[in-house]
């Protein structure tokens, strides 16, 4: 549906002596940081330390002028081009947007990238971290049935964590300039310290992926997975736009560490079994979608929501309307709805007075997921806002909890019974605070607001509010202040046949 235009051209130059530039101090720095992380693991466990030794002295350094100039010069050109070609798609949440509503784009739990890096709130799982990390590389590999350079590489780095190490340290300063291309905003983090990051917190994330799917791989005692919620609030914040980093970092890692042999996915597929609890749509469709490129976690989400048939232009020259009203008042006018079996969350219809709308289950993550892919899109996607035109679409067919109800009882919504509330002031607020430039629903609304002008569905709405039916509470209402007037005037004629009785029977006796 949507061509990441603009995306990073990686140019991968090689040479046989690049492991000789990699910064002593930061494997120093991560292998010091390791031991203190694994010892303390140890201790909480009760199990041995696996000592990380990470060492270079297999290096041959090469110290001639005409090949640190030229090394200098590929270096320089490699940078360049990338810089011609990057668009940067990590952002931080503009003040205007994010004051007074910071609950939003805050992460809770974990901070995953450098936006958040430094905040001593979130310092709680840093030592997690580092035992994911650990037991990431330091694990044996999967054997690969074909024969190859490559496969023997792996191979004998099987049991050798610190070989590990020092290919995923080198994989990351290759692309490091490339990585932070990515971010909008200007990261004040020195060159090892960003790479340290990368490092433990794209290894988390493949160990947490692998983790979730492969339950012998988890070990006892882990909070995340013997918590209850701990795992549904780190998806709330893996899915923040400034909690991200770029989907090519955690691709290049896969291929960098060893894989457990229990493990026949790809990253993408990994990712797609973490949020498969909260992506809306068919899911065979969702997963194809979730499968492909993307910027990142929050943009492969985004991608596999969106809708599966081109816009629909408005067919009039007048302008279109740009809401609707709400659902009890659209059926009000003879509109119905109805739940849509559709490949596309997005993918709503409207014909012949139904509106058609595919199922959306409310869950505790929807608040932010909306919030930061409208973010996301005003700041990158400008011209295709289709969550942004989707959640104003549900803005304005939910005003109050009436509509939640009514949406429910048709099954456009689920997991709403206890939470009309809740969902009725999310959308309340998206209709209240977002602008669509351009509507994927303009032909639409026009479609909806055009049938509302049909005269026999205005006749059959004055019907209906006219004709009382008398099962009805009004009925009984109406039927006891009809007896209340007509009881006097009944009394009173009652009152006048008895006297004039009387006076016949008084004027027989005279």
């Amino acid at each position: 549906m949507e061509d990441h235009a603009g995306e990073s051209i990686s140019i991968d130059i090689t040479h046989s002596n690049e492991t000789n530039h990699i910064n002593e101090t930061i494997v120093s720095s991560i292998r010091e940081e390791m031991d203190d992380t694994n010892r303390s693991e140890a201790r909480a466990h009760g199990g041995e330390c696996i000592s990380i030794d990470i060492t270079n002295s297999n290096e041959t350094h090469h110290t001639g002028e005409t090949h640190h100039t030229s090394e200098t010069l590929v270096s320089y050109i490699k940078e360049k081009m990338e810089d011609l070609s990057s668009i940067a798609f990590i952002f931080k949440v503009p003040e205007e947007i994010r004051q007074g509503k910071e609950s939003r784009y805050t992460p809770n739990k974990i901070s995953i990238g450098p936006s958040h890096y430094k905040d001593p709130a979130l310092k709680t799982l840093e030592d997690h971290k580092w035992m994911y990390l650990n037991a990431l590389v330091s694990r044996k590999p999967k054997p690969k049935p074909e024969a190859g350079s490559d496969n023997k590489a792996v191979q004998a780095r099987a049991l050798n964590p610190e070989e590990n190490l020092v290919v995923c340290v080198k994989a990351l300063k290759e692309m490091e300039h490339r990585a932070r291309k990515c971010y909008k905003e200007n990261i004040d983090l020195t060159s090892d310290q960003f790479v340290q990051m990368m490092l433990v917190d794209g290894c988390f994330i493949i160990e947490l992926f692998l983790r979730y799917s492969i339950k012998a791989l988890r070990r006892p005692n882990d909070p995340i997975f013997a918590t209850p919620n701990f795992l549904s609030e780190l998806r709330c914040d893996f899915i923040l736009l400034e909690n991200q980093i770029p989907l090519f970092v955690l691709h290049d890692l896969f291929k960098a560490v060893p894989i457990p042999e229990q493990c026949t996915q790809t990253f993408n597929e990994l990712a797609f079994r973490f949020f498969t609890n909260i992506l809306p749509g068919d899911r065979q469709v969702v997963k194809e979608k979730f499968c492909q490129e993307g910027y990142h976690l929050l943009d492969l989400i985004r991608h596999c929501m969106l809708p599966t048939f081109p816009k629909e232009l408005p067919i009039k020259r007048e302008p279109p309307p740009k809401q609707l009203e709400s659902a009890t008042k659209l059926r009000k006018w003879g509109i119905k709805f109805k739940s849509a079996r559709a490949k596309s969350l997005l993918d709503v219809k409207f014909a012949n007075g139904v509106l058609a709308i595919p199922h959306l289950k409310y869950h505790s993550c929807s608040e932010k997921l909306l919030w930061n892919l409208i973010v996301f899109e005003r700041l990158h996607f400008d011209d295709t806002q289709y969550i942004t035109s989707y959640a104003f679409l549900m803005g304005c067919l939910i005003n109050a909890h009436n509509d939640v109800k009514l949406l429910g009882q048709q099954e456009i919504l689920s997991n709403f019974k206890e939470k009309k509330d809740e969902i009725a002031n999310l959308f309340g607020k998206i209709k209240e605070e977002v602008t669509v430039k351009d509507s994927y629903y303009l032909r639409l609304y026009e479609q909806v607001n055009d049938y509302r002008r049909i005269p026999r569905v205005g006749w059959k709405k004055s019907q209906r509010d006219q004709v009382v039916q008398p099962s009805s509470p009004k009925w009984y209402i109406i039927a006891i202040l009809l007896l209340l007037l007509t009881f006097p005037t009944l009394l009173a004629r009652y009152n006048c046949l008895l006297f004039e009785k009387a006076f016949i029977v008084l004027v027989g006796i005279s």
